[in-house]
């Protein structure tokens, strides 16, 4: 399957050749770059087609894994991101730039390595006119290490970074000025050490006030980059990603479960437990409430909920007078999400997002500023700003439905002044 992708890029290339600009379906280019000691290297750029050339383009860094690495200039391209380019280049806004790691060695900071990867970087912008404050930056496996890596060293370079099917070896507080946004993919069945070193930190990450979006696919094997790089919910999260830009929520506070069970309080009768150091679960099959105070002015909740089959979890919100807003959310075949008010549909969910719902854990995020709800689900925009009919101040509930035994929430973290609470 490589070999075959590689001869169609390959011939992809070939027909846009090296010089002036691609269009219509010839979206790839090859540069050669030269150092300052006088070396070459080739690497691959994707130029969106029928761009202007007047407007800034996003631009995504990518960096290949120790299986890439070589001096031809386009294998770095032939196992994943690649590929995505090509299926997706009818529609892919984003100038990505490509460069080889050489053989046997890695994306270290400050290695011939990484320089190339800036050297290029900045080339391609100066090029094709790519916007410096839009510039993201990703990796596969050992390209995921040096990302990170790279972004650490060069904190004011990018807006965001994701690294694929990698552990974050990185301190949350590494990265100085502001935490930089960062969506982390591997697989739950990838190599136990990798596994255990992501989810660690990720607990670090969540502990030092930051709030990453982490998807941890439920499959096996090292490959987490086809489900990532196709994923249109990650491309769209990354244009809306600026250098410089600050969360307005952050720094958030994470609920551990003892903690979360003790702030928060449960209807009569509906006991919740700590399940280890992650897990809030309520047991038996009756319908179950935990609540939180009032929040009393701007607010955001981030929780991950699991879903599979028979599987249901609900958020919702309620007011001082008995208004009430839920959010449902059901794994189907197409995914189903539904925000209802006072027992009415209140909105129209987006069917991406829906579809955005997948068997494991998903990450739930609710924001309100102003009194205006926005939702995201995996990453995904489900709903922007949505006026609810309810008064303030309001509280929130992570509800487990009658009949469901399974139905556990993970990783609470809220921002924003709440009764008898600290942010």
């Amino acid at each position: 399957m490589a070999v075959r992708c590689v001869l169609l890029l390959a011939l992809a290339i070939a027909c846009t050749g090296c010089g002036g600009p691609p269009s219509g379906e010839q979206p790839f280019l090859t540069r050669t770059y030269r150092t300052a000691d006088g070396s070459t290297a080739h690497y691959v750029l994707f130029v969106p087609p029928n761009r202007d050339p007047a407007e800034k383009l996003p631009v995504i860094l990518f960096l290949n894994g120790w299986g890439e690495n070589g001096n031809d200039g386009l294998r770095q391209i032939s196992n994943n991101f690649g590929g995505d380019m090509w299926r997706m280049r009818a529609w892919f806004p984003f100038l990505a730039v490509c460069p080889q790691c050489t053989y046997n060695a890695e994306w270290t900071p400050g290695s011939k390595n990484a320089e190339l990867a800036l050297g290029v970087l900045d080339e391609a912008i100066r090029e094709f006119n790519g916007d410096p404050d839009r510039v993201s930056l990703t990796g596969a496996s050992t390209g995921g290490t040096g990302a990170l890596n790279i972004a650490v060293a060069n904190p004011d370079r990018f807006a965001a970074a994701f690294p694929i099917s990698t552990a974050i070896h990185i301190s949350p507080q590494a990265i100085p000025g502001r935490p930089l946004p960062i969506w982390n993919f591997f697989n739950a069945g990838d190599s136990s050490i990798l596994v255990r070193e992501a989810r660690t930190a990720r607990k670090r990450q969540y502990e030092a006030g930051m709030s990453p979006l982490v998807t941890e696919f439920n499959q096996g094997g090292h490959n987490a980059w086809d489900a990532a790089y196709s994923s249109p919910a990650l491309y769209e999260w990354l244009l809306q990603q600026k250098r410089g830009q600050s969360d307005p929520f952050a720094p958030y506070r994470f609920l551990a479960p003892q903690k979360g069970i003790a702030e928060w309080t449960s209807e009569e009768g509906s006991h919740w437990l700590a399940d280890g150091d992650e897990f809030i679960a309520p047991p038996g099959d009756s319908r179950r409430e935990l609540t939180s105070p009032a929040f009393t002015g701007d607010w955001a909740v981030h929780v991950d909920a699991q879903l599979g089959p028979g599987h249901a979890a609900t958020v919702a919100l309620r007011d001082a007078q008995g208004g009430r807003a839920e959010l449902g959310l059901v794994l189907s075949s197409d995914g189903f999400a539904e925000l209802t008010s006072s027992g009415k549909a209140a909105v129209t969910i987006d069917a991406t997002a829906q579809r955005a719902l997948r068997r494991g854990w998903n990450d739930i995020r609710l924001q309100s500023s102003q009194g205006r709800l926005s939702v995201l689900l995996n990453g995904w925009r489900a709903l922007t700003d949505v006026d609810l009919p309810l008064a303030w101040p309001v509280r929130l509930s992570l509800v487990k439905p009658a009949g469901d035994v399974r139905t556990r929430f993970r990783f609470l973290r809220v921002s924003g002044a709440m009764e008898g609470a600290n942010r």
